[in-house]
């Protein structure tokens, strides 16, 4: 779907930003010669693109875009131990705002320190309301990403002013590589002003686009249920509803095509769990917590830190943790490959491998694993029916059933502890959606996936299962009850 999709975002912005050029210099570039500097304009506009989509790109599309300060850290340097950790990312943190600093006050011809008190408070400026844009659209909102991308735009305005200090554009390889300015540019290029318009535009573009796609798109639909005829509507493209106790299809649509799992993957991942390792294995986290995507949804477990496989294992179903499905994935990997110094890469293809050969046994064979954080990634698809297998056998293992039917949990002690509450909010007493029948077991969302639920209910020594898949935000839930609704 075009409107989920990075690169066309990237691509939007990479084009306005290149078209104000455009307009800026259209005799420029009409003159022959300066072609470095053409290149230039255009690479940096690809850089824009790249780094707003890097930044700004929600968690997941198909969201209303809410503000929220959930996940907000206004307290300096308290990130900073991670990014010590990995160096890679501190840094790829440290080189994000170079280009932009180095293009800021390539044409200013004030003073050494005056172009770098520029570069200074443009790209805090231009850093800071990132930052503040991200408290709409679910993503983590930080001082300390303030912090380092000023630096970052610090050191490539310090490279610029060194650029000219030394006067390398005047050397026979410098002139060749970034020529001087042409005059008719200084003072036009305005590049924090352009990126703030690019800004402007791309938020405003984001979420107006989301907002038209968010939009109730009820479906209706009919039903034979009992003998009579049922008539509702849902937002889902992909929906069943299944009787458990009488193993028979009440109803279901386009439940053999092939869509996104998103999070919902996470059950055949904790099947494969318990497979290998008992509940009860305690497992130091490590260092594969650092291969969380920024994009995943956390359970907030640190590295070393203890926790039962039980415990790491509601991380990753209660809440959808990436970092507890990382944890759980490298150690149950370690444990097939039956050596505890395995690499983390080796350990997770283990891992993913295991959890395929259940799918296969489980029956789902329209369903492949392909990582365990459940993000959309080309080949890792599932259908509505095989999904239905995979939450049959969840609901069959006490443990998992368990788990994904508890609406708040409390995992680790002490300075460790973490209280984890069920992203399922059928579950929870104080939720509009509540429903005493739900029993569980699995909610995901994703850009490509849409917004998911797979439900259980018993009721009258009945149970059934409810699947709605590419549904709204709150769809997910009402589109569940709904079809609950048909039968309890």
């Amino acid at each position: 779907m075009l409107i989920t999709s990075r690169v066309f975002w990237g691509a939007l912005v990479a084009v306005v930003l290149f078209s104000l050029f455009f307009i800026l210099y259209r005799k420029f570039f009409f003159e022959k010669g300066h072609t470095v500097h053409k290149v230039l304009l255009a690479l940096y506009s690809l850089y824009i693109g790249g780094l707003f989509v890097m930044i700004l790109f929600p968690n997941y599309m198909l969201r209303p875009f809410r503000f929220s300060t959930a996940r907000v850290n206004l307290i300096p340097f308290k990130a900073f131990h991670r990014l010590m950790t990995d160096p890679k990312e501190l840094i790829g943190n440290l080189l994000l705002f170079v280009p932009f600093g180095f293009f800021s006050v390539l044409n200013d011809r004030v003073k050494a320190g005056r172009r770098l008190l520029n570069v200074l408070w443009r790209t805090a400026l231009i850093s800071a309301a990132m930052e503040v844009l991200q408290m709409f659209i679910g993503r983590v909102t930080d001082i300390d990403d303030v912090i380092i991308n000023t630096l970052s735009g610090l050191l490539g305005g310090a490279l610029c002013v060194i650029w000219h200090k030394t006067r390398l554009d005047h050397t026979p390889l410098g002139d060749k590589l970034m020529p001087e300015l042409p005059k008719r540019w200084r003072g036009k290029m305005a590049v924090p002003l352009l990126s703030l318009i690019i800004l402007i535009v791309y938020s405003v573009g984001l979420m107006s686009a989301n907002a038209i796609v968010t939009r109730s798109m009820g479906r209706e639909y009919a039903a034979e249920i009992n003998g009579e005829t049922r008539h509702f509507s849902l937002d889902a493209e992909n929906a069943l509803l299944w009787d458990r106790t009488g193993e028979k299809v009440l109803f279901a649509v386009n439940e053999q095509s092939g869509i996104f799992p998103a999070s919902t993957i996470k059950l055949v991942l904790g099947l494969t769990t318990l497979d290998e390792v008992s509940p009860d294995e305690r497992v130091t986290v490590g260092r594969e917590i650092l291969r969380v995507p920024m994009d995943c949804s956390r359970a907030g477990i640190a590295m070393g830190a203890t926790y039962t496989v039980r415990e790491l294992l509601a991380g990753s179903l209660i809440t959808s943790g990436a970092d507890a499905s990382y944890v759980l994935g490298v150690f149950c990997g370690r444990v097939l490959l039956g050596n505890p110094n395995a690499s983390e890469t080796e350990a997770l293809n283990a891992f993913l491998a295991a959890a395929n050969a259940k799918l296969q046994s489980l029956g789902a064979l329209n369903t492949t694993v392909k990582n365990v954080d459940g993000l959309d990634v080309e080949g890792q698809l599932t259908t509505v029916e095989d999904l239905c297998r995979i939450a049959s056998a969840v609901l069959d293992d006490p443990v998992l059933s368990e788990i994904c039917g508890t609406p708040e949990m409390t995992i680790g002690t002490g300075n460790t502890a973490l209280t984890l509450k069920n992203t399922n909010a059928i579950l929870r007493e104080e939720s509009e959606f509540f429903e005493a029948d739900c029993v569980g077991i699995k909610t995901g969302a994703t850009s490509r996936a849409g917004n998911c639920l797979i439900a259980a209910f018993r009721k009258d020594g009945q149970e059934y299962i409810t699947i709605v898949m590419h549904s709204g935000y709150d769809g997910k839930f009402t589109d569940t009850l709904t079809l609950a609704d048909l039968v309890l």
